[in-house]
């Protein structure tokens, strides 16, 4: 993917490049949406839960009875959230239970720009950026050498601007890294 353009003509568009890195989180990382869907649903699950029981009136389930029956939409929404998950871990268990799976150059590529968007000089296209790049190399940790290189070139130059070494520190600074570099 070739984004040079809308960094060059188009760089002050924080809206635009921000679309760019879902979209480039969407190729790189496929099945990140959907398990940010099903946890979101989780989450609001977990505060519903307990006001979603049927009333304890129903001539089914007796009023003086601990527990209430959940309505039988309730279950089947939990039953396709549970789909949802189960698609969104289907791509990561193909690399988990392969030793020799390594990333493609593409993926290689898609790596590069989002790491160059982590370095940006808007702070909302960084951390969004970041966050998309920790998700990668969770998933590629062999990825992380050539991630460590860059920053830590970025951060060795004294010329590099204030975004730079911010955006360098903030993916050198994440569990995933900091695990994979004191290994």
């Amino acid at each position: 993917m070739d984004y040079r353009y809308l960094l060059e003509k188009k760089s002050d568009d924080s809206i635009l490049l921000l679309l760019l890195i879902r979209i480039m989180e969407a190729l790189g990382n496929y099945g990140s949406a959907e398990y940010e869907e099903w946890n979101n649903h989780r989450r609001a699950w977990k505060l519903e839960s307990v006001a979603i029981v049927e009333p304890p009136v129903n001539f089914i389930v007796p009023s003086n009875s601990k527990g209430k029956k959940r309505p039988r939409w309730a279950v089947i929404d939990k039953a396709c959230m549970h789909n949802t998950w189960r698609t969104s871990q289907s791509s990561y268990n193909l690399y988990r239970t392969s030793k020799n799976a390594s990333p493609s150059e593409n993926l290689d590529i898609l790596m590069n720009d989002l790491l160059n968007l982590c370095v940006h000089s808007y702070d909302t296209v960084r951390t969004l950026a970041v966050r998309s790049l920790v998700k990668l190399i969770k998933r590629w940790p062999c990825l992380i050498a050539k991630c460590v290189l860059t920053l830590t070139e970025n951060l060795r130059s004294p010329s590099s601007p204030e975004y730079m070494v911010l955006g360098s520190c903030a993916i050198l600074g994440t569990q995933t890294v900091l695990k994979h570099l004191t290994l």
